[in-house]
């Protein structure tokens, strides 16, 4: 196989905490994956359509209210067989609810994951 025909799979990261979101550019950028982080709602729409991602990871609590959950639905409507990982500190039962019937692919709450579980929940969406 040509290395021509190898191309890295996207991740679109949304997530407002810089600090968190250049661990995961980092992580998820050694692992060989193409990584753009956004930090709003407006840009997480934005880059949606033109990085065309393979996967989106995105946390719920944006600076703009709800912002998380539009951007689910948005992404949803658009192309339903899109992976999104929503990763928050939102560990409300109703919020995972709400996020499964958005769509989301699976739910991963901040606190209590480790970099390792996120980073092979990722590769799980995009093999």
């Amino acid at each position: 196989m040509s290395n021509k025909s190898f191309q890295k799979k996207k991740v679109l990261v949304v997530e407002d905490e810089k600090v968190l979101a250049e661990v995961y550019y980092d992580k998820l950028k050694s692992l060989g994956f193409d990584v753009l982080c956004v930090h709003s709602k407006d840009k997480a729409l934005d880059c949606f359509e033109s990085f065309n991602p393979d996967l989106v990871l995105l946390d719920l609590m944006l600076p703009e209210k709800e912002a998380g959950f539009e951007i689910l639905k948005k992404i949803k409507s658009k192309n339903k067989q899109l992976p999104v990982i929503v990763v928050s500190n939102l560990d409300q039962d109703a919020d995972k609810k709400l996020c499964r019937e958005l769509g989301a692919d699976d739910f991963l709450v901040k606190s209590d994951v480790r970099l390792v579980e996120l980073t092979s929940c990722v590769k799980r969406f995009t093999a």
